[in-house]
C-alpha cells in the first residue's frame, strides 16, 4: 500500500469517526450508540494505541518518533513466525472484536470504556511480547534451515555449470 495509501487510510478513518460521533447519539433506535466517542475510540483503538505506544517506544529511546523500527503489531507477529494473511486477519478480527466489547460495555460510561479499552490493549501487547509460543519459532528455524539448503544447492548447480559448463537440474 505504501505511506501515502496508508495515511490516506488513515485520514479516511478519521472522518468517518468523527462524522459517527457526531451523527449517532439519539440518531439510532434498532442499535442506539450511548457513548459515541467511546465507540469511535474503539473502531480506531488498535492502529491509535499501536501508534502512540510506538511513538513512546521511540521517545524514551531518545529517537525521532518518526523514525523507523520494527516496533509496530504486525512486525511484532512477523517475528513470531506469522504470515501476512494470518496477521491480517488476526488484527481486523481483534479490531472487530474490539468494537462489540466497546459496544457491549457502553452502559458502563464513555470514560470507563476507554479506560478498559486502553488497559486490554497494553495487557495484550505485553502478553504478546512476552509469551513465546513455542510452534511459530520451530517454524521458522526450520523454514530457514530449508530455505538455505536450497540456496546452497543453487550456488553448488551455478558452480559446476561455471566449471563444467553443464546445467544441473535445481533439485538434484
Amino acid at each position: 500500500m505504501g505511506d501515502s495509501g496508508s495515511m490516506l487510510c488513515g485520514i479516511l478513518n478519521a472522518v468517518l469517526v468523527i462524522r459517527f460521533i457526531e451523527t449517532a447519539e439519539g440518531s439510532s433506535h434498532i442499535l442506539p450508540v450511548l457513548a459515541s466517542p467511546a465507540m469511535g475510540f474503539g473502531i480506531l483503538m488498535i492502529p491509535l494505541l499501536d501508534t502512540l505506544r510506538v511513538f513512546g517506544i521511540r521517545i524514551i529511546h531518545g529517537r525521532s518518533p518518526f523514525a523507523p523500527d520494527r516496533n509496530h503489531l504486525h512486525h511484532i507477529l512477523l517475528d513470531k513466525g506469522y504470515s501476512h494473511t494470518a496477521i491480517t486477519l488476526t488484527l481486523s478480527s481483534l479490531a472487530i472484536i474490539c468494537v462489540v466489547f466497546t459496544y457491549v460495555a457502553l452502559p458502563i460510561g464513555t470514560t470507563k470504556v476507554i479506560f478498559a479499552q486502553v488497559v486490554i490493549f497494553f495487557t495484550g501487547v505485553y502478553l504478546l511480547q512476552h509469551l513465546k509460543p513455542k510452534i511459530a519459532k520451530l517454524k521458522l528455524v526450520k523454514g530457514a534451515q530449508q530455505e538455505e539448503a536450497e540456496n546452497l544447492q543453487k550456488v553448488r548447480n551455478l558452480v559446476n555449470y561455471i566449471s563444467t559448463g553443464q546445467k544441473v537440474a535445481d533439485n538434484e
